[in-house]
């Protein structure tokens, strides 16, 4: 096997530590960031949208595992998302544009299955039972208003 002889290899400015991948990553890091500030976005809005977050706690303890909806009155924006050990995020791509809105939380126990009946409808459309009184789901007075400048983290105490 032959070794290879550096010494025939030309020589450029890349040998004396010039770098070029690092200016191509300062100049698209320079680029990105330019661009989201010129259309004013921030990572907090997604097309005036902000994203939520919060805890649910139900008698006392953290919400085990249920869902939350948040939704104005004409219905034009509505969004939601899981809770489970009493904390909940939505995204500002998933997020809500500032104004009022209806909260509705729910968390469903789960209902007997009978393992000794055959399959089909009739064991498919078992529902559990609700657990959140009535006044925090469907008859909800709960409300959050979401705003451009604030921290849009809203907390839930369920009784």
């Amino acid at each position: 096997m032959r070794e290879r002889d550096d010494s025939q290899l030309r020589t450029c400015s890349h040998s004396r530590g010039y770098r070029p991948m690092r200016h191509y990553y300062a100049a698209l890091l320079a680029t990105v960031s330019l661009g989201l500030a010129s259309s004013g976005c921030s990572p907090s809005s997604v097309d005036g949208r902000y994203g939520l977050q919060g805890s649910a706690t139900f008698q006392g303890a953290p919400l085990k595992v249920g869902t939350i909806e948040l939704s104005n009155d004409d219905q034009t924006q509505v969004t939601g998302a899981t809770i489970a050990d009493g904390s909940y995020s939505v995204p500002a791509a998933m997020g809500l544009k500032p104004g009022i809105y209806r909260v509705k939380i729910s968390s469903v126990e789960d209902a007997p299955v009978d393992t000794s009946a055959p399959p089909g409808p009739e064991t498919m459309n078992v529902v559990g039972k609700e657990l959140i009184p009535a006044e925090f789901n469907v008859q909800t007075k709960l409300t959050a208003e979401v705003t451009e400048g604030g921290s849009n983290t809203f907390d839930f105490a369920i009784p």
